[in-house]
């Protein structure tokens, strides 16, 4: 079960990494950083915003892949803590129907993203498949972390997985949607 799980989240992965490179490598900076309203993010916003995600998850990840991770009584077992995981990883799913407010720790910047977030992602992509390969011996739901934007939130480490493909694609919609706005630059 844990093998097929793992492959499906890492395929998935890879599929949005391959999106990125074909539709948003030749971008020019003005297109990569162009923002359809103010309040809205640019598609390098979109792909920062995914490499500082994995930022955020990937020390807490690796922690617990390796046994290090010291996860509280309380997260285990309070029962809030399991209901905000599960009520934010049904509110980023895909089909992006509703709008959430990413915490501070998750924020891209606000000033231009420069073309190299490319390679970051890049980067960021191969890093999260080999996390994802490295826990195939653990308990996916049975291993419990905190997420780092609050300590209140927690998730079993396969909903940190499926949140993280549910994620990317969401954002790969997203940025696919700048491009086919009608005063996007040419």
């Amino acid at each position: 079960m844990n093998n097929e799980f793992l492959e499906n989240q890492k395929a998935r992965i890879r599929v949005v990494g391959r999106k990125v490179e074909a539709q948003f490598n030749g971008l020019s900076f003005e297109q990569f950083n162009w923002k359809p309203s103010a309040q809205a993010w640019s598609i390098g916003q979109c792909i920062h915003h995914l490499s500082r995600t994995h930022y955020a998850y990937s020390p807490i990840l690796e922690a617990s892949i390796s046994g290090a991770l010291k996860t509280s009584f309380f997260s285990k077992l309070w029962f809030p803590s399991r209901l905000m995981g599960k009520y934010i990883l049904k509110k980023l799913k895909p089909d992006g129907k509703t709008k959430l407010k990413s915490p501070k720790i998750f924020k891209p910047m606000e000033s231009s993203i420069p073309l190299a977030a490319l390679v970051e992602f890049r980067s960021v992509t191969a890093q999260l498949i080999e996390l994802i390969s490295n826990s195939e011996n653990l308990d996916l739901k049975k291993t419990i972390i905190n997420s780092p934007a609050s300590p209140l939130i927690s998730f079993a480490l396969g909903e940190v997985y499926e949140m993280m493909a549910d994620h990317q694609e969401r954002h790969l919609l997203q940025a696919e949607k700048i491009i086919e706005h009608p005063s996007f630059p040419k």
